[in-house]
């Protein structure tokens, strides 16, 4: 498997990630992030296989930045929410890990790349990648502060004020 194909499916996994993650959440705001990172992976995907093809591959401006500002806003004007689950916490954990593993593994193939064409793409995704990252850390913090998301260890003394 070369490096493109290789991206290829780790989108793919990426995809069906925020997809199976998408489907567990019951917070309308949540779920509509989750679908447009889910978006995001497949654009990817298909940019890398247009790539694979030796076709022009260009990845297109992202909205998802302006998308996701308004619904973190529409999610904070509501009243604060408890993790559906603590195990989705953990999850959105797990996706904001899978995002810097893509976002290192773009950057050492960026550099060892020999096409100016290869290197363009994997620098526009690493972009796009660090702005998941973002997206992914933030929702963990608000899901992590949320009123009564401290409870999920009752062992632990928070001392956050809430």
């Amino acid at each position: 498997m070369n490096i493109v194909e290789y991206a290829i499916q780790m989108e793919k996994d990426g995809e069906v990630f925020y997809r199976k993650l998408q489907a567990k959440t019951r917070t309308p705001g949540l779920k509509a992030i989750l679908g447009r990172l889910a978006d995001a992976e497949a654009q990817h995907q298909a940019v890398l296989v247009r790539l694979a093809a030796n076709r022009k591959a260009v990845l297109p401006k992202s909205r998802l930045r302006v998308q996701a500002r308004n619904l973190f806003r529409k999610l904070l004007d509501k009243k604060p929410m408890a993790v559906d689950k603590l195990s989705q916490l953990k999850l959105y954990r797990q996706a904001r890990s899978l995002e810097k593993k893509s976002i290192d593994f773009y950057t050492k193939k960026a550099r060892k790349s020999d096409g100016e064409a290869t290197t363009a793409l994997f620098t526009a995704i690493i972009a796009e990648e660090k702005l998941h990252f973002a997206l992914l850390d933030t929702l963990v913090n608000l899901l992590a502060n949320a009123e009564g998301a401290w409870l999920e260890n009752a062992e632990w003394f928070h001392q956050d004020e809430y």
